[in-house]
C-alpha cells in the first residue's frame, strides 16, 4: 500500500487506483456542493435563530441542525 499498489477490485476486476481516479471528481463535486449548501443555509439559519433566541424559530433551527448532523452519511 505504501508503494501505491492497492490491488485489484473484486467487483470490477480493475486496479483499485483506477477505480478511485474514476470516481474522485464526483466525490470532490459532492463534497464541495454539500459544503456550499451547508454554509449558505446553515449560517443564515444560525444567525436568525440567535436573533430569535428561545422562540419557535430557534427551536426549529436547533432540530434541523441536530437532525442534519445525526443522519448517517450512507
Amino acid at each position: 500500500m505504501l508503494h501505491g499498489n492497492l490491488g485489484v477490485s473484486l467487483l470490477t476486476a480493475n486496479p483499485v487506483i483506477d477505480d478511485i481516479r474514476h470516481v474522485f471528481p464526483a466525490t470532490i463535486e459532492l463534497a464541495t456542493l454539500s459544503t456550499f449548501i451547508g454554509i449558505v443555509v446553515g449560517v443564515p439559519l444560525g444567525v436568525f435563530a440567535a436573533v430569535k433566541h428561545n422562540r419557535a424559530v430557534d427551536h426549529v433551527a436547533r432540530v434541523i441542525g441536530l437532525a442534519g448532523s445525526s443522519v448517517p452519511v450512507f
